[in-house]
Formats: structure tokens, C-alpha cells, sequence
């Protein structure tokens, strides 16, 4: 791998296409930067909102139980820390920001994959029943499945990347 004069590269998080262009030249490789790892966490993050926020209108159909008042706060619980974490990223507060969505990501993928896949119930996708509310909800769990897992690698590369860049620094002021 080529080096970069950027001080944002991660070669541990690093995203790498090696495809040929139409006249026949390779790629040498689209890097993934710091500041781009940024915007794709906070893209994630916002997707996994809105799919979130769909979430609960089609468990709120599938599951009589749930009351709307439980979804709103449910559904604004997420959306403060998802907001929080996104403007604490867009803020130049990678670490805080990242730590904040690594919260929503985790919560989310283990009470989801808990309530969704273990837990017997209506809100089960093998047991959600027939009809297109529910096929709209397991393709709704598995979009958040997908998106959590993507959200929680991205927010971890962000953490590993600030905690580098703040030992080189120490590392630098020590003389080292």
C-alpha cells in the first residue's frame, strides 16, 4: 500500500475498489479517509433513524400492544442520541460522537436481534404471521441488521483512529 500525506489514514479501517477503469488503467485504490469514514458513519446513523423510525410505525401494526405513546418515546430517545452523535461527529468531535452512536448502534442490534430473532412473540420475524405488514417488517429488521453492523464498524474504526491520533500526539509533546 502507497503512503499518504494525510494524518487521517487508518490502514486497519481502510476501504479499498480495485477495478479497472473503462480504458483498460487499474485503480490504484479509493482510501476510505478519516473525514470520509465521518460521513459515511453519519449517513448510516441518519439511514438507521428514518428505518428505525419506520420501524416502530410497522411494529406498532403488527403488535397491538405497543402504544403510540411508547413509540414516540422510544422513537425519540433514538433520535436524540442519533442527532447527538452526528452533530458531535459533523462537530469535529469524532471520539464523542462516534462513542455516542457505538450506544445507539449496540443498544439497537442487541434488543433487536433479542426481540426480533429469540425472543417468541409478535414482534418475532418467524413468527410476525403472513401478509405485507409483516414482509415489510422482516425486510425492515434485516435493513437495520445491515445497518447497525455497518454503523457499529464505522463508529469503531472512528474510536481506534481518534485514539491513534491523540497517542501520536501525546507521543509527539513527550519527545518521542
Amino acid at each position: 500500500m502507497g503512503t499518504t500525506t494525510s494524518r487521517e489514514f487508518e490502514p486497519d479501517c481502510l476501504i479499498t475498489e480495485s477495478n479497472s477503469e473503462p480504458t483498460g488503467s487499474p485503480v490504484t485504490g479509493i482510501f476510505l479517509t478519516m473525514r470520509n469514514l465521518a460521513a459515511f458513519t453519519a449517513i448510516v446513523a441518519l439511514g438507521n433513524l428514518g428505518v428505525a423510525v419506520w420501524h416502530l410505525r410497522l411494529a406498532g401494526e403488527l403488535n397491538p400492544a405497543l402504544s403510540f405513546a411508547q413509540a414516540v418515546q422510544i422513537g425519540a430517545g433514538t433520535a436524540l442520541l442519533t442527532l447527538g452523535g452526528v452533530i458531535l461527529l459533523w462537530a469535529q468531535h469524532k471520539l464523542a460522537g462516534s462513542l455516542v452512536l457505538v450506544v445507539v448502534f449496540a443498544i439497537g442490534l442487541v434488543i433487536g436481534s433479542l426481540e426480533h430473532f429469540f425472543i417468541p412473540g409478535p414482534n418475532n420475524v418467524f413468527d410476525a404471521g403472513v401478509g405485507s405488514i409483516a414482509f415489510l417488517f422482516r425486510l425492515n429488521v434485516a435493513l437495520l441488521v445491515a445497518l447497525q453492523i455497518a454503523g457499529l464498524w464505522s463508529a469503531a474504526c472512528l474510536i481506534r483512529s481518534a485514539w491513534r491520533s491523540a497517542a501520536r500526539v501525546s507521543a509527539k509533546g513527550n519527545g518521542r
